[in-house]
This record gives C-alpha cells, sequence and structure tokens, in this order.
C-alpha cells in the first residue's frame, strides 16, 4: 500500500500509512497523517474506498481542512 499525499509540505511532510490488514478488513477508518507537519490532518477511508482499493488498486481521499487547506490522498496497492 502506497499512499501519495498532493501539495505536500517540503520539510515538513504530512505521512500515512495504511497496514495491509485495513484494507483486507475493509471497515471504515480515520488516520491521522500530521506526521512531521506544524499541523494536523485527518482523513477518512471509508468501506467502499477499501472495496475499490482491493478490486481496482487505486482511490483518491481528500483530507479534513486545517490551517486553511486541506490534501488529495491517492491510495495505492500494488
Amino acid at each position: 500500500m502506497s499512499a501519495a499525499i498532493a501539495t505536500n509540505h517540503r520539510g515538513a511532510e504530512h505521512v500515512l500509512e495504511v497496514p495491509v490488514a485495513d484494507v483486507l478488513a475493509g471497515e471504515e477508518r480515520a488516520y491521522d497523517i500530521t506526521g512531521f507537519g506544524d499541523h494536523p490532518h485527518t482523513l477518512t477511508v471509508t468501506a467502499a474506498d477499501f472495496a475499490t482499493l482491493r478490486e481496482s488498486g487505486r482511490v483518491e481521499v481528500r483530507s479534513s481542512t486545517d490551517d486553511r487547506h486541506d490534501h488529495v490522498v491517492t491510495l495505492r496497492c500494488s
């Protein structure tokens, strides 16, 4: 599983790690993607998103809006 976070911040990047077990379980789950950022963001991957990941291997999810912006996160199963 990989996650590409659009318009990420150089030197203070947000990070997302989704365990394969979460994809296989397929239940809606919220993730904190603050990582090395100086402000928080969260995103929710729905059960439908997990189903799409298992079937076609790719979804885009929008993070919460914090510090006056959000991020589009592309998840891929490889």
